[in-house]
């Protein structure tokens, strides 16, 4: 499978750089090329998530910002599961890397996210400014801020 970095111009999609336009040219032109669509994940968006990790760590919370996002991760689903040999299933957290998970796909885990600092009482720990901006919704599913 090749990646390419692309962007929307129209109804086509176009290299976004130079290194993109080289990677497009070594693709096959023989026969159609399917293409598979994602959308790039929000810096500001990732840095909010652990930004609250971290204002909940420091107001006193007993776990650590890796530590709470695990919990996270385990108590939302996002798992994956491993089969040991002797049959036995372990699940185990997955990853909210830029490589491994788009930005709707982080859009559609972050209220989970939420919801599970709020049913384990992490709620709590998170600082006032940020509870508002997560109550709020100013923090739009892109990562930019309303104005």
């Amino acid at each position: 499978m090749t990646e390419l970095l692309m962007k929307r111009v129209g109804y086509s999609l176009r290299p976004w750089d130079e290194m993109a336009e080289q990677d497009m040219l070594e693709l096959s032109d023989s026969g159609p090329i399917m293409v598979k669509v994602t959308k790039k994940r929000s810096l500001p968006h990732n840095r909010f998530y652990f930004a609250c990790l971290r204002s909940m760590e420091k107001s006193g919370a007993t776990s650590t910002v890796s530590e709470m996002h695990n919990a996270a991760k385990i108590k939302t689903g996002l798992v994956a599961i491993c089969q040991l040999p002797n049959g036995e299933y372990v699940a185990f957290p997955d990853s909210t890397a830029f490589d491994k998970m788009d930005q709707a796909e982080f859009n559609a885990w972050f209220p989970k996210a939420v919801a599970f600092w709020k049913s384990s009482g992490l709620w709590q720990w998170l600082s006032p400014d940020l509870r508002e901006k997560v109550t709020e919704g100013i923090t739009l599913h892109d990562g930019r801020e309303a104005a």
